[in-house]
């Protein structure tokens, strides 16, 4: 909701890997809404980035627990960048002016905290063109798309 994406004419599924339940993974709810990102937008998720952090109700992303245990072992199965929460307290300015947090590197994978939900979708697909009509991402929810069952959202660089 907070991106602007609008699912209510779309059946969405959500598959993982055997044994794994949802319930019990702390942290999916940021992969999940990327792909959901990822696929409404026709963006591809950058190469080689991993996500990990929680959502409120709110679009704030909350840390999770061990994240230098995942950071660790995301680099183990080739990331070279993370998109999570901040792992510190958060800086009121730069999320205000929605700016990612600082970057940087941890066991030699880049690390970008992110505050809220529209903050990680940015830095986590590939910027396309502007131009493109299948490539549209809200710039906040007021900047939808009216009609509740429009399929279509806006990019954060058209001037529409």
């Amino acid at each position: 909701r907070k991106l602007g994406l609008k699912f209510s004419r779309s059946d969405c599924w959500v598959s993982v890997i055997g044994g794994l339940k949802l319930s019990d993974a702390p942290g999916c709810d940021l992969p999940i809404a990327i792909s959901l990102a990822s696929t409404k937008a026709n963006k591809p998720v950058r190469a080689r980035t991993c996500f990990a952090a929680e959502i409120g109700l709110g679009g704030e992303l909350r840390a999770l627990p061990q994240m230098d245990r995942r950071l660790r072992e995301a680099a183990q199965f080739g990331f070279s960048r993370c998109i999570c929460a901040p792992m510190k307290p958060p800086n009121k300015k730069a999320a205000g002016r929605g700016k990612a947090m600082p970057r940087r590197m941890v066991d030699g994978m880049e690390v970008i905290e992110c505050a809220d939900v529209k903050q990680a979708v940015r830095f986590g697909l590939e910027a396309t063109s502007s131009s493109s009509p299948s490539s549209r991402l809200a710039k906040s929810p007021s900047d939808a798309p009216a009609d509740d069952d429009e399929d279509t959202i806006t990019d954060y660089d058209d001037d529409w």
